[in-house]
């Protein structure tokens, strides 16, 4: 007894059912993993964030509160009494001890952490914002061999107590001369923890933080968020020995902490002022909460369509089978590079025979496409040829222009051959790799310009730069100098009447590079300049630079600045009419040609 060839239907049925379910399935599979992995870097990336805002904000605290022990440089008076050795009790004594307590007081109102500022001058003399107040000389006389070790960086204590039991937390540094740069005393700036603890949980909370905080010092909790407890222990000397032994893991996001039955996922960063370790943690299991929400989410968006996939598969199933022997032997000659059709005739005005004549229509088309995608291969080909003869190369004018120099110096044409040996170099130096260049070969470029167009103005004005030979092998971005100094000549000195001067001037300061390019010529209209700076000093996304301005160059070479080397750095303009304009180029040093900014 023959099969029915049902058999054949029903198997069809069943690999496509198992066709449709195992991918299903390993999605379903993919997508529960994805998930727990991705919300894990979700709370992950929101957790360095947090420790990002909580470190830039204790950043701005201890930079605030160290202001106070500037008072010593800012105000020579200060430093005067500082270095005065005098016999107590007498009327310069009082008068000075008087004057530096109200310094002192004055100075620490301006912010709310200062709970006692104390100064001790050469002589060994305190003064303070708490003069009634005993200061802790045992503890300051411990500290003062350590704040001399530091010479003049600040030294932050760890969590102390005071003589009246509060904790509190010490900024010390010792003072410098600001004229001799020799010691000239110390400060001490005590805060109380009570009142910076208050400062970050306000913060915190402002910030709507998901996870949990602790600040951690060298030996001691700094901060601790929670404010009942859910984790026994969470910051036991176990707890914080573990995450000391574990930071590089921590701060690498790859620490995950276990206590009892739980496991947390932890990430932190050290704060580079205090050296405090900042940490965001949360439990695992509400991580794991999330992505089973994913996954039910999942689960039940997938089902239907499930279904509806077998649904369709069991239905259409029947129909395919008649005409599926056709279609296969067509698809095996396509398989073959023959690219036949499948005889449209008898067939039934269903799904199947659209589906045929869709395929016929198909290859039809994608023999209509391999010819006209050859034929545009050939024609791009063609394209591309025209386009390489129609280029110049630009070592061709190179060579051509050192060839004219040749021929002037053989004609004793000194002028033309010191015109194109410049063109030349300046050429060569244009088509030069890279973006970066050594500061030498940028005013080696602005010294072949000015030599032609001394020749073009006969002598009209005097050119001179200084600059040391450690600046010359400094490196800078390319094109900064020439669009400045093509500025000075054109707007500044082409119109003078007299001898004109351009200068420039090749500065180091604090690992800052200042170049000064100044002209005598007739400078610029003050409504003009005030436009043009005040342009300048707009952040770099609010500028569209417009191709008419008088100033492109400037501009140019400004926002150029800011893109590369940050929004610190830039062009100043100062100018007066008939007097003349300075151009201020402010960027950072560069001792190698690979460093990055």
């Amino acid at each position: 007894m023959h099969k029915k060839k049902l058999n054949l239907y029903g198997k069809m049925v069943l690999i496509y059912c198992f066709l449709i379910l195992i991918p299903f399935t390993i999605l379903l599979l993919c997508f529960y993993l994805r998930s727990v992995k991705q919300i894990e870097n979700n709370f992950t990336s929101f957790m360095k964030e947090n420790n990002a805002q909580l470190n830039e904000r204790i950043n701005m605290v201890i930079s605030d509160i160290d202001r106070v022990s500037s008072l010593s440089i800012i105000d020579r008076e200060v430093q005067d009494i500082l270095g005065k050795d005098y016999k107590p009790n007498t009327k310069e004594y009082v008068n000075d001890v008087n004057t530096m307590n109200r310094l002192i007081s004055s100075s620490s109102t301006l912010n709310s952490f200062y709970y006692e500022v104390i100064f001790i001058g050469e002589n060994g003399q305190y003064y303070s914002n708490l003069p009634s107040t005993p200061p802790n000389k045992g503890l300051i006389e411990k500290w003062i061999p350590i704040v001399k070790r530091l010479n003049g960086q600040k030294m932050i204590t760890d969590i102390y107590k005071g003589n009246n039991g509060t904790e509190y937390i010490s900024i010390n540094r010792m003072l410098l001369n600001s004229i001799n740069f020799k010691e000239n005393g110390f400060a001490f700036v005590n805060i109380r923890l009570e009142d910076f603890q208050r400062f970050l949980r306000s913060n915190i909370e402002k910030q709507n933080f998901f996870s949990n905080t602790i600040v951690l010092g060298d030996k001691n909790v700094i901060y601790y968020s929670k404010e009942h407890e859910l984790i026994k222990n969470e910051c036991s000397d176990d707890v914080i020995k573990r995450v000391n032994n574990n930071w590089r893991e921590i701060e690498n996001n790859k620490y995950k902490l276990t206590l009892g039955s739980e496991q947390y996922l932890l990430v932190g960063t050290t704060n580079e002022v205090t050296g405090w370790k900042i940490i965001q943690y949360i439990p695992m299991s509400y991580i794991s909460a999330q992505s089973k929400e994913s996954a039910y989410f999942y689960i039940l968006t997938m089902l239907p369509i499930l279904g509806l996939f077998i649904f369709i598969g069991y239905f259409i199933s029947a129909r395919i089978i008649n005409p599926v022997y056709k279609l296969k032997k067509a698809m095996k000659n396509v398989e073959e590079g023959e690219f036949t059709t499948v005889l449209e005739d008898n067939l039934k005005q269903d799904e199947m025979g659209e589906l045929i004549h869709s395929y016929n229509q198909m290859v039809r088309r994608l023999k209509e496409s391999i010819y006209q995608n050859y034929i545009a291969k050939m024609n791009q080909k063609k394209v591309e040829f025209k386009m390489l003869e129609a280029q110049i190369n630009p070592h061709f004018l190179y060579n051509t222009l050192n060839l004219i120099s040749s021929m002037a110096e053989l004609e004793g044409i000194d002028d033309i051959s010191i015109i194109s040996n410049s063109l030349s170099e300046m050429f060569r130096y244009n088509i030069k790799a890279g973006s970066i260049v050594k500061i030498g070969d940028e005013l080696n470029q602005i010294k072949n310009y000015i030599a032609i167009q001394k020749m073009r103005f006969l002598g009209k004005f005097d050119f001179q730069y200084m600059i040391s030979k450690d600046i010359e092998e400094y490196f800078m971005l390319k094109f900064l100098l020439q669009p400045l100094v093509e500025n000075a000549v054109f707007h500044g000195l082409e119109n003078k009447d007299g001898q004109g001067s351009l200068s420039i001037e090749f500065k180091e300061e604090n690992n800052i590079l200042i170049i000064n390019i100044e002209d005598n010529g007739i400078g610029i209209n003050e409504d003009i300049l005030k436009r043009l700076n005040e342009k300048l000093n707009l952040p770099r996304e609010n500028i569209i630079i417009e191709d008419k301005s008088e100033h492109i160059g400037i501009e140019n070479v400004h926002f150029r600045i800011k893109d590369y080397y940050g929004e610190n750095y830039g062009v100043k303009v100062f100018s007066k009419i008939n007097k003349g304009t300075k151009i201020q180029l402010i960027i950072p040093v560069m001792k190698r040609g690979d460093e990055i900014l």
